[in-house]
C-alpha cells in the first residue's frame, strides 16, 4: 500500500555537493527501518525536526537530539555499512547545529562502532570510535552556536569507548586516535555501523544533525511533504516532490482512491 511507503527511504538520483565533496544523497524519512535508535536512555530524544532548518543543499529538516538530565542518552544509527573494512573508509563526516549544550563546545558526536579484530564480537575487539568537534583543537574545536557547521572527520581525532586492540578507552575524551592510527594498530578492523549520538552526562542539550557522510554516501534526514490531496497537486511535476510515486498517473490514482 502506498501509505506504507510515506515513512520509508527515498533515493535521490542526483549528485550534489555536501561539505565540499561530491556524494550520492540518500534521503531518510521518519520510520525508515535502516536507521534507528540503538541506545536511548531516560528522557533523551531523537526526532525529525524543521526547527533549525538544514545545511545548504539538504532540504528543510534534520535530526534533533535533546537531553534534560545526566542520565539521558540518545543516538540514531545505521548498520547498512557493516562489514566495510576500516582501511577502506575514505570519507567520514557530518553537519551539526548547536542550539543548547552544557558547555560552549558541546555538540552531537559522530559514532563509528567497529570490531578491531574483524571477527565475532565475542573476541573482545568491539569498541565505538567517537568523534567530537570540541576535541579537534583550538577554541572548543570551533563550535559556534545557532549555525550549521560541517565536520570532516576523515582525518580527525576519535576517542575509544573501550580498551580494545591497541586502543585505550577514553572515558569521554582522549587519548585520541585518527582512523589511520587505528588501522595501523588494528589492520583487520571492520565497521559495524555509523551514526550520531548525545551521550549520558550531557544534560540540557538541544542540537541538530544532518548530512552524515560515509565514503560516497550522504544521508539527508528529511520530513516528507504532505501527501497530495487534489489532482492538481500531482500536475506540473508535483508528483515528483513526494518521492514515492512512479509518475503523475500514480499520484492521481492515490488522490482518487483516498490513499488506498
Amino acid at each position: 500500500m502506498r501509505k506504507a511507503v510515506i515513512g520509508l527511504v527515498a533515493l535521490l538520483a542526483s549528485m550534489v555537493l555536501v561539505g565540499g565533496a561530491l556524494a550520492a544523497v540518500v534521503t531518510v524519512a521518519p520510520g525508515d527501518p535502516s536507521w534507528h535508535p540503538t541506545d536511548q536512555r531516560g528522557a533523551g530524544t531523537v526526532t525529525f525536526s524543521s526547527a533549525y532548518g538544514a545545511p545548504a543543499g539538504l532540504g528543510s529538516s534534520a535530526l534533533r537530539f535533546t537531553t534534560t538530565t545526566t542520565a539521558d542518552k540518545a543516538d540514531y544509527m545505521t548498520d547498512s555499512v557493516a562489514g566495510t573494512p576500516l582501511s577502506q573508509v575514505s570519507k567520514l563526516g557530518y553537519s551539526t547545529y548547536q542550539h543548547a549544550a552544557n558547555f560552549p563546545g558541546g555538540d552531537a558526536s559522530l559514532q563509528l562502532p567497529v570490531d578491531l579484530n574483524g571477527g565475532t564480537l565475542a573476541d573482545g575487539g568491539f569498541t565505538t570510535l567517537v568523534y567530537e568537534p570540541y576535541l579537534q583543537g583550538g577554541n572548543n574545536g570551533g563550535v559556534v552556536a545557532d549555525q550549521w557547521q560541517h565536520w570532516d572527520a576523515t582525518n580527525g581525532l576519535f576517542w575509544s569507548s573501550r580498551t580494545a586492540g591497541t586502543l585505550t578507552a577514553g572515558g569521554g575524551g582522549c587519548p585520541c586516535y585518527t582512523l589511520a592510527q587505528v588501522v595501523a594498530g588494528n589492520p583487520n578492523a571492520i565497521v559495524l555501523g555509523v551514526g550520531a549520538n548525545v551521550g549520558s552526562f550531557n544534560p540540557g542539550y538541544d542540537v541538530g544533525v544532518d548530512g552524515i557522510e560515509f565514503n560516497d554516501t550522504t544521508w539527508n534526514f528529511e520530513i516528507p511533504p504532505p501527501m497530495p490531496s487534489t489532482k492538481d497537486d500531482c500536475k506540473n511535476g508535483g508528483w515528483e516532490t513526494y518521492g514515492v510515486f512512479k509518475n503523475q498517473g500514480d499520484c492521481v490514482s492515490f488522490v482518487a482512491t483516498g490513499g488506498k
